[in-house]
């Protein structure tokens, strides 16, 4: 993380795979209220880590990078989550 710009990126990429695995499951198996709960939550997610990155919480200077940090690591579980959730989603309807 060498800047926010390319945090926001990141956490762009992240959420977008998730929103595009959701949206491909949906084009072959429509209607499924659970997918549309997990791309809603993403979606909400990201709006969420976006505006901690733009409006940051920082107290003191040198909390910065530990501050950055745990957004990108928040984005990571959060994915991973989805993604768990997606696959759970996935094998209860085969």
């Amino acid at each position: 993380m060498a800047s926010r710009r390319g945090l926001k990126k990141d956490i762009d990429y992240l959420t977008f795979a998730v929103i595009a695995d959701c949206f491909t499951y949906n084009e072959y198996n429509p209607g499924n209220e659970e997918v549309a709960s997990i791309v809603e939550d993403i979606v909400k997610l990201r709006n969420e880590l976006r505006d901690l990155i733009c409006n940051p919480q920082i107290k003191d200077k040198s909390e910065t990078k530990a501050y950055y940090k745990s957004i990108f690591n928040s984005a990571i579980t959060a994915t991973d989550k989805s993604f768990s959730r997606l696959s759970e989603v996935i094998k209860n309807n085969k």
